[in-house]
């Protein structure tokens, strides 16, 4: 008898473990198969940077008006400054840049506040065309640059070209990494 019921446990024991095998072949299978899907998957967003205005894009491809969008706030927050606000503007754009980039922009941005203060300048920058390079992660901003040197001078008006490259983050927030002026070929 003892023999007929431990071959009878055998059994439904051997069959249990099968359909656990079985279940848990399936659970895995059906984990891998969403994983796979989450990821291939496309997320759209819908950003309102500003009352009036929506922009989508999505988790692959950012749109232009995005970009326009991220540029001209940027190089507004650089460019339209005064000894005064730099410090402040210099910590709300470097909060916005990649760890990759930090180093070379901060750098550049302590260099040019530092000229800033110690000649007493105030510059404000209008942007008239924005240029998108989505292969090289670059907006060309261009634009016409005034240089303030006091209340009784008149300020020195160039045109000139900005160019900001971004990185995108691992949750896909694109930040600053590289800011400069585009310096012209002499011929």
């Amino acid at each position: 008898m003892h023999i007929r019921h431990a071959k009878t446990s055998y059994i439904f024991w051997r069959k249990t473990s099968l359909v656990l095998i079985f279940s848990l072949s399936v659970l895995v299978i059906s984990q891998v198969f969403l994983v796979l899907k989450v990821a291939t998957k496309e997320e759209n967003w819908i950003l309102v940077p500003q009352l009036d205005k929506q922009t989508a894009l999505s988790n692959k491809h950012l749109s232009k008006e995005y970009l326009i969008s991220w540029s001209d706030g940027l190089v507004s927050a650089l460019l339209c400054v005064t000894p005064d606000i730099i410090e402040k503007r210099m910590g709300e754009v470097l909060a916005k840049t990649s760890p990759a980039g930090y180093g070379v922009v901060s750098d550049r941005l302590k260099k040019e506040a530092a000229e800033l203060k110690k000649h007493h300048l105030s510059t404000a920058f209008y942007p008239s065309k924005f240029a998108i390079f989505e292969q090289k992660n670059t907006v060309e901003v261009e634009g016409v640059f005034h240089t303030y040197f006091g209340k009784d001078k008149a300020p020195v008006v160039e045109k000139k070209t900005w160019i900001l490259r971004w990185d995108r983050a691992p949750n896909g927030l694109i930040l600053l990494a590289d800011f400069y002026e585009k310096k012209e070929a002499l011929l």
